[in-house]
């Protein structure tokens, strides 16, 4: 699992490199949305890939003693040395005949010594992060159900479409929208001293978000927050996918009402006023870019087919580069940790690497 989350980790940077690079400017919201979904499928679905037919290659490992030719050598020395040994002990191991390949020693490795005294602490701080996330995506939902609860619900059909319009008093959201197993829109009464046209231009602003279903977008950024809060790229992804959101909600709204100066004046209002949605919850708002964006000519939904093929073929380098190295120490560290568990029970030196991995229950790969 830890290899897993490594290798998404690595996996992303590429993707929103060139996300900055190729796809950013010059492109539309709706495109640049998607780029990022393919970014974040592919962050997500090629580890398992790399994981799969990728393992630590006799090439890493020869790769390894060209670089410490020396250590090699020495280390292959003690190997003999502790073999002789060990043939003419007896119960030494479980095997019918001890292979000299078989040996293991126990080195003393600071490095891997600190991990193991830290690793439960590690394991536990990132399980309490985890699931204080969870607890808090947990909580955001429930209060979404809570809001819909105790409001007073209105249906209107709007569009051809069923919404309900929640109005509740007792919180500061003056407008958001968010859709569960129905469309619902929260307006505060507040709002109806506005202008006919500032009404319409919020409430299309909200069913924006609705029909975009950024409500579920949300919720699974959220929820990937539980895996990816390490990951610096998750917030940067984040924070430009909220973004986007905004762009989208303010140019269906714009188009409706047909007027995009007056819905700029009424955004720059409501930031005067601090009329902030419910997606308050999830992010501020760049009021300054979203009516920048407004202003900006529309562009072409021109193809993304070069920078996605650069992303994969990125992915792939790093995938290929990395994983062969990620699972050797991986795998050297988990014998370091079995060596040294039975160094501290038996005090010996040098070991049966098969025997060991059967007292753990394991195969020895």
């Amino acid at each position: 699992m830890l290899l897993y989350f490594t290798l998404s980790y690595l996996l992303s940077i590429p993707g929103v490199l060139v996300y900055f690079l190729f796809v950013r400017k010059g492109s539309t919201p709706v495109r640049r949305r998607q780029f990022l979904y393919f970014v974040l499928a592919m962050s997500l679905s090629l580890p398992a890939i790399f994981l799969n037919f990728f393992s630590a290659s006799p090439a890493t490992q020869a790769l390894q003693t060209l670089l410490e030719p020396s250590k090699a050598a020495a280390y292959q020395e003690e190997i003999e040395l502790c073999y002789d040994k060990a043939v003419h002990e007896e119960d030494f191991c479980q095997c019918e005949e001890l292979a000299q390949t078989s040996l293991i020693l126990y080195k003393e490795y600071y490095p891997y010594e600190a991990a193991i005294d830290y690793k439960f602490y590690m394991q536990t701080a990132y399980a309490t992060v985890a699931f204080l996330i969870f607890v808090w995506l947990a909580f955001r939902c429930a209060f979404l159900v809570g809001l819909i609860r105790r409001s007073k619900k209105e249906l209107k059909w709007i569009d051809g479409k069923p919404y309900y319009i929640l109005y509740d008093d007792d919180n500061e959201i003056l407008a958001a929208s968010f859709r569960l197993w129905h469309r619902y829109i929260v307006w505060k009464p507040a709002l109806n001293q506005l202008s006919e046209e500032a009404q319409q231009a919020i409430l299309y602003h909200e069913i924006a978000h609705i029909e975009n279903r950024d409500t579920w977008q949300q919720i699974g950024i959220a929820f990937l927050q539980i895996f990816w809060f390490l990951n610096p790229v998750y917030y940067t992804v984040k924070k430009e996918l909220h973004l986007l959101n905004e762009y989208l909600a303010d140019a269906f709204a714009a188009t409706k009402t047909g007027n995009e100066r007056a819905y700029a004046a009424l955004l720059i209002h409501l930031k005067e006023q601090q009329q902030f949605g419910l997606l308050q919850l999830f992010g501020t708002h760049p009021f300054k870019s979203r009516i920048l964006q407004l202003a900006r000519p529309t562009t072409k939904n021109r193809r993304l087919s070069f920078p996605a093929l650069v992303v994969l073929v990125a992915m792939f380098w790093v995938g290929c580069s990395t994983t062969p190295v990620l699972t050797q120490q991986s795998r050297t560290f988990h014998e370091y940790e079995l060596v040294h568990q039975e160094h501290l029970k038996t005090g010996k030196t040098y070991f049966c690497k098969t025997c060991l991995y059967k007292q753990a229950g394991e195969e020895c790969e």
